[in-house]
Parts: structure tokens; C-alpha cells; sequence
């Protein structure tokens, strides 16, 4: 999953919050389902303002965020992508 090259780059919002900073995302495209992980490089919106924070980006269940999802990837129940940018 450390691969850059995202197949799709989907809009979703957090249902919830699981272990190991582990989220719960509901996809807006196709309602699936996935889980995800914060990206290391994850940006983070203000105030149209774009700012890159590491580790520092607090995200809340019911927040939109921006999801890459790598190739290969077709079984809905089992997809894994990462969260790449949290949406103001």
C-alpha cells in the first residue's frame, strides 16, 4: 500500500474509528464499504489554505476525506486504501 500509483482516488466520509489509527470509510462513488489508514503525507484543508502536517491530522468520525485505493483491488469487503487528504 506504500505504492503512490493510486487505480482510484474516491471521496468518502469516516463512518468509524477502529484500532491501530484504523478508519472505517463509506465511499461516496459506490457506498462500499472499506478500511483505511492515514497516509503519512496526509494534507489537511483550512481556511483555503493547504497545509501539509505529518502524523497531526486528527480525523473524527463523519469527516470527508479523500481516499487512494492501490491496483489490484477488487473484492469490496476486503479493500484497503489510504487516506490522503482530509477535506475542510
Amino acid at each position: 500500500m506504500m505504492n503512490k500509483n493510486f487505480s482510484i482516488k474516491s471521496k468518502g466520509t469516516v463512518v468509524e474509528k477502529l484500532p491501530n489509527d484504523f478508519f472505517r470509510v463509506k465511499l461516496e462513488e459506490n457506498g462500499w464499504l472499506i478500511i483505511a489508514k492515514v497516509a503519512n503525507n496526509c494534507t489537511q484543508e483550512t481556511n483555503n489554505n493547504l497545509k501539509k502536517k505529518r502524523h497531526k491530522v486528527r480525523i473524527w468520525p463523519w469527516d470527508k476525506v479523500l481516499v487512494g485505493i492501490p491496483p489490484g483491488q477488487s473484492d469490496p469487503e476486503q479493500i484497503r486504501g489510504l487516506i490522503i487528504h482530509r477535506l475542510g
